[in-house]
């Protein structure tokens, strides 16, 4: 006896949202300055001054972000190149620096 019990069907992946990809360490152009980028939105770089990030939306591919440091004082818009290793940075002084990917 044969039973049929209809096409099979693949079932859903539970869904796990990916990590931001601006998420991680990361040692800048100037001096030996190291910031952490945290899943919380939390910043923190080397000297223990903290700060909060965003996404900035735009209509391009681009992955943009603004760092918010010293309670709004200073603050940095922030490109991430296409592979996620490095990005480029303006504050709001106009000071312009890299950074590269240390740390996922």
């Amino acid at each position: 006896m044969v039973v049929s019990i209809g096409p099979l069907r693949a079932q859903p992946a539970a869904t796990q949202r990916k990590p931001d990809p601006f998420i991680g360490k990361w040692r800048c152009s100037h001096g030996n300055l190291i910031v952490e980028i945290r899943p919380d939105g939390s910043a923190e770089h080397t000297g223990g001054v903290k700060g909060e990030w965003k996404v900035v939306p735009t209509q391009t591919a681009e992955k943009k972000y603004q760092i918010s440091w010293k309670d709004g004082a200073v603050f940095d818009s922030v490109t991430l190149d296409k592979n996620g290793k490095k990005y480029t940075a303006k504050n709001n002084d106009g000071f312009k620096y890299t950074a590269e990917r240390i740390e996922f």
